[in-house]
């Protein structure tokens, strides 16, 4: 047990102002002489991800997003799935978890919509407290974030929401009251965004006035990863923990301001005690951060998050034009069954951002309906596929079972090297599943955080013929060779950054080949990071030729079916951290899509696989209309009186194509 007057008294005052600080992307430093470990964080709040690096990362359970468990309206669930959570965070030997985000559905094209519980507060209040005793009860701190308001990504860096009082009350501050005063939460996450001037990382009205002395918080408060941005109003408004790495606030400039008088010693002193409170009540000194990371796939756990995702799940209608229900289809009676949709052939169960992690595997919706009613089974029927439109924003990743490494095995092979020159000899040899790599802050053992460089080969196998559209998006530098020749080059990161990655990312690059199907092509990158700033990614796509007849041939394979299942809805493209959509209309032309299905065979059931509310122009045509969200779609009001909200500057508005389809926080 660490003795906190102890502790405190044999640090000086530069120790002290560096434990206010991460020592990395994820973790708090340690000081061994004083007997204080290091303190672990994990992203979340829909599973644990852990130090995912490169290729992938540790698998782990990835329960509903936060608007499917809105939905449930079962806070004792709730509670379940919190426990679930604290389990697996010691699993990947973190002592705090990212979450819950209790912000509200204050805009139906919020970026994050789908990690929030409701646009209810008194909802997500009762929802968010029983998940934070749930994650506590495994001695896990949570952090109920982003405080306050920080409703939506335009500008989330430094808009200004200004909001009076009692709609600040009643609206934004209850669920984090509720999760303070009845859970005993002992982690508060600031948000990014200013609140009437102030940003929340400084603002002293909301991380003492309200948060410690009007509800009690005897917690620790971390900012939002890179969320702070001066050290006198941080340190006296109340900031635990600057994040991540390498120091920008805290630190020699905390020490400073303490030397010019501005911060008391007093005051770090009180920071510093909140913090080893959090490792006393974390057992840090029991659990380290540094044990290797499990995974763990339990029957009963993959059962409470199938029964969590179905509570989620809303029926919308289910009505025939005669009146008589629709669905469940009789499988004894199916010779057929047509499934149609872009997302009927990969899992879309998370969103884009830091809510995401390496799920354990998984089952499409064609997969699931084959092996229940497809051939071989009692039924015996023939399930046919058919995408019916595309909706890609970029050109899509490859997964696995096209990607070939050099030694014939599947994936692509990476090779690190320390510093930025990638032709440096390699100290890591790692294999990606994707044609995408991300680095949040954590490299492989071996490789340097601060600077490295890789070597990506491989091939790539089409499965069509004709000209293929090859795009890229990298944080830093690149190289991409296709069989041996240079197709894009970017080596003086001459392309425009863009919202992609969180604003690190560049536009993508495209160039168009030639394939020729089950042919592979030889794929040679090279690319290395710029700045880590705690992030760092590169993103390959490739984008087949576009048959003509899409829409033709689902509309075709629904009217030849006993029943058609069409799933529509959105991706992590679309949503995700860092940015919103700009209409709620799903991408691409999946109400034609849905409105030519329907008039093929009536006996059509309609799945909406997205994260946030989207127009259903069609919902009174089709005769069954799950709702199978991440995710839940809630009627979202407009801002109450008295709030508006400012951004810094006005981005111009970006229309999606309508023929296409992360940090911690």
């Amino acid at each position: 047990m660490i003795d906190i007057d102890v502790a405190l008294s044999s640090l000086s005052l530069s120790d002290k102002c560096r434990l206010v600080a991460g020592r990395t992307t994820w973790e708090t430093r340690a000081f061994p002489d004083a007997s204080i470990p290091a303190i672990k964080m994990s992203d979340g709040p829909t599973g644990i991800r852990g130090e995912g690096h490169g290729g992938g990362g540790t698998p782990g359970v990835a329960v509903p997003a936060g608007i499917t468990l809105g939905a449930t309206w079962d806070p004792a669930l709730l509670r379940e799935i919190g426990s679930l959570l604290g389990l697996e965070a010691r699993r990947k030997s973190a002592h705090v978890l990212l979450g819950p985000n209790v912000n509200l559905h204050r805009t139906p094209v919020g970026g994050r919509t789908f990690e929030c519980y409701s646009e209810d507060p008194e909802l997500t209040a009762a929802l968010a407290t029983e998940y934070v005793r749930g994650v506590q009860s495994h001695d896990v701190a949570v952090t109920v974030k982003h405080f306050v308001c920080n409703d939506t990504e335009i500008e989330r860096m430094t808009v200004n929401v200004q909001v009076d009082d009692r709609t600040l009350r009643e609206l934004y501050l209850r669920p984090f009251e509720a999760t303070v005063r009845d859970a005993g939460a002992w982690g508060i996450m600031s948000a990014y965004n200013k609140l009437n001037g102030e940003f929340c990382a400084h603002h002293r009205g909301l991380l003492t006035d309200i948060l410690r002395t009007e509800w009690g918080f005897d917690g620790f408060v971390v900012s939002d990863w890179f969320g702070v941005h001066e050290a006198t109003p941080a340190a006296n408004a109340g900031l635990n923990i600057e994040m991540p790495a390498p120091v920008r606030v805290y630190g020699d400039k905390l020490v400073a301001c303490v030397e010019r008088g501005e911060v008391t010693e007093a005051q770090v002193d009180s920071l510093v005690r909140d913090i080893l409170v959090l490792a006393q009540r974390v057992r840090a000194d029991e659990r380290s951060a540094h044990d290797p990371e499990e995974s763990v796939d339990d029957p009963a756990e993959r059962a409470l998050t199938r029964r969590a995702a179905v509570s989620g799940t809303i029926l919308l209608r289910n009505e025939s034009l005669d009146g008589t229900p629709v669905l469940p289809f009789d499988a004894a009676t199916l010779t057929s069954v047509a499934v149609i949709g872009p997302n009927a052939t990969i899992d879309r169960s998370m969103g884009g951002g830091s809510a995401s992690l390496v799920p354990f595997g998984h089952r499409t919706l064609v997969d699931a309906i084959t092996d229940r009613v497809g051939p071989g089974t009692s039924t015996d029927a023939a399930v046919t596929f058919e995408a019916g439109v595309r909706i890609d924003r970029l050109t899509p990743v490859a997964l696995r079972r096209q990607l070939v490494q050099p030694n014939g095995e599947p994936g692509l092979h990476i090779e690190y090297i320390n510093g930025r020159d990638w032709t440096g000899d390699a100290v890591v040899k790692q294999t990606a599943p994707s044609s995408m790599v991300r680095f949040f802050g954590s490299t492989p053992e071996g490789v340097d955080p601060r600077g490295f460089a890789t070597r990506i080969t491989g091939s790539f196998v089409p499965d069509s013929d004709g000209p293929h559209v090859i795009g890229v998006v990298s944080t830093g530098p690149f190289i991409m060779d296709i069989d041996g020749a240079t197709i894009i080059n970017d080596v003086q990161m001459e392309l425009p950054r863009s919202q992609e990655f969180f604003g690190y990312g560049s536009v993508e690059a495209t160039a168009t080949v030639e394939c020729t199907a089950g042919v592979p092509i030889e794929l040679n990158l090279r690319w290395a990071t710029s700045e880590m700033n705690g992030f760092a990614a590169l993103r390959v796509g490739f984008r087949s030729p576009e048959p003509g007849d899409l829409m033709e041939r689902a509309a075709a394979a629904a009217a030849a079916a006993d029943v058609a299942v069409v799933m529509v809805g959105t991706n992590d493209e679309w949503e995700t951290e860092g940015f919103d959509r700009t209409t709620m209309d799903l991408p691409g032309r999946q109400n034609e899509l849905v409105r030519r299905v329907v008039a093929a065979n009536p006996r059509t059931a309609v799945i909406v696989n997205a994260g946030s509310p989207v127009t259903m122009d069609w919902a009174d045509a089709a005769d069954a209309s799950p709702r199978q969200t991440l995710r839940r779609s809630a009627s979202c009001p407009s801002s109450p009186p008295g709030e508006t909200r400012t951004p810094r500057r006005r981005r111009p508005r970006r229309t999606p194509p309508h023929d296409d389809s992360s940090t911690a926080g």
